[in-house]
């Protein structure tokens, strides 16, 4: 035992009796580091869980801004396990580190649509574009089509014979300076009747017969090959299949009934016959 342990013991003798006085042989200064060196180890622990405290909020702050519920409201907290007092505390399966791993992968995915989104839109862009210059040259086209159909022949629509052949000698020969061909290119009588002819039923029908008869024929025959008010007179007939391809054409064009077309050349047949009978009148006068 050391002499800092111990204590005196001091008898003085007084006039009552022996008085016992112990005084404390430890010093002063001791008593005070010790209290010091306490209050250190005070704060240092103070400072660890504040430290602690500071830790888990800004845990707790970053799982709510990720969309987290506050486990704090009616919940048990979340159970935190610390290996001493002396080392930093160590969160065990905690929520909140989940929640900032959460809000990565939603900022990644928001990254990703804001691409697609803008790749999407590039090629509606160029959608539109396409789309305007298609309606900006489709009236060209139009207008191209109609020549092209305005400048085809359309008396072989008359002959279905005629146009089988003309289909097959186009297709053989080589198809060089085509539009050449079609400025040179001169209608027949028939086709010149068809195209002046347009404006009427009648007026087509008796161009027509005109082209495909002469007048001579068209005096002397009928429609039905009967002659004279009563149709007891035996006369020469049109040819059937030409008469057919007449009213096909002008039904075809106006849309009106055969039967109207076959007055109309028979009201031919009947004025060129007139005509015939005046120009022989006048022959045999002048004779």
């Amino acid at each position: 035992m050391s002499s800092d342990d111990l204590y005196t013991v001091k008898i003085e003798p007084l006039t009552s009796g022996p008085e016992v006085v112990v005084v404390d042989s430890e010093p002063p200064m001791r008593r005070v580091l010790d209290h010091h060196h306490l209050q250190q180890q005070q704060q240092q622990q103070q400072q660890q869980q504040l430290a602690a405290r500071e830790e888990e909020h800004k845990l707790r702050t970053h799982y709510l801004l990720a969309g987290g519920q506050d486990t704090t409201a009616g919940v048990a907290p979340v159970p935190v396990h610390l290996r001493n007092t002396a080392v930093p505390m160590q969160v065990v399966d905690n929520p909140y580190a989940n929640g900032m791993q959460a809000q990565n992968q939603l900022m990644e995915q928001v990254r990703n649509l804001e691409t697609e989104l803008a790749r999407t839109k590039q090629e509606i862009n160029q959608l539109k574009e396409l789309n305007t210059r298609l309606q900006q040259g489709i009236p060209d086209v139009i207008r191209k089509t109609l020549r092209d159909e305005l400048r085809k022949p359309r008396w072989s629509a008359l002959n279905p014979q005629d146009q089988a052949v003309q289909g097959s000698a186009a297709s053989n020969k080589p198809r060089t300076a085509s539009s050449n061909a079609q400025k040179r290119h001169k209608p027949s009588p028939m086709q010149r009747a068809v195209l002046k002819a347009r404006d009427s039923p009648a007026k087509m029908t008796k161009k027509l017969l005109t082209s495909f008869f002469d007048r001579e024929t068209l005096a002397t025959s009928t429609l039905t090959g009967k002659g004279g008010k009563s149709k007891t007179l035996t006369k020469a007939q049109l040819d059937p299949t030409v008469v057919k391809n007449v009213v096909d054409k002008v039904t075809a064009t106006f849309g009106i009934s055969e039967c109207s077309v076959r007055n109309v050349i028979s009201q031919k047949c009947k004025e060129e016959m007139m005509i015939r009978r005046r120009r022989l009148g006048l022959d045999a006068k002048s004779k």
